[in-house]
């Protein structure tokens, strides 16, 4: 299943440099449904988990390549991504 979102756990100003030292969680749509409302989980649960957790991590939209907590655009690329996914084996993006 196609990776949906990066939790990376440090601030927005090295989001770039900790993704690519493979210190991020990929969410997927299972992932989202199992981890919230009793395996019931939806988009708006994790947007809210993430807004929540805004101080101590960071969550990017792979579709958007934005910060869920402010919409702003992250530092990141799909090519950049893809190459980190592939280097830590996890679901290709889609480009």
């Amino acid at each position: 299943m196609k990776t949906k979102y990066i939790r990376i756990s440090r601030n927005k100003k090295q989001a770039k440099t900790t993704f690519e030292k493979g210190l991020f969680i990929p969410w997927t749509m299972e992932n989202i449904k199992n981890a919230f409302s009793f395996g019931n989980g939806t988009i708006k649960d994790f947007k809210r988990y993430a807004a929540d957790n805004a101080k101590n991590e960071t969550c990017i939209d792979i579709d958007t390549l934005t910060y869920i907590d402010t919409g702003n655009p992250c530092d990141l690329d799909r090519k950049t991504i893809n190459r980190i996914f592939s280097k830590y084996n996890v679901k290709e993006v889609t480009i």
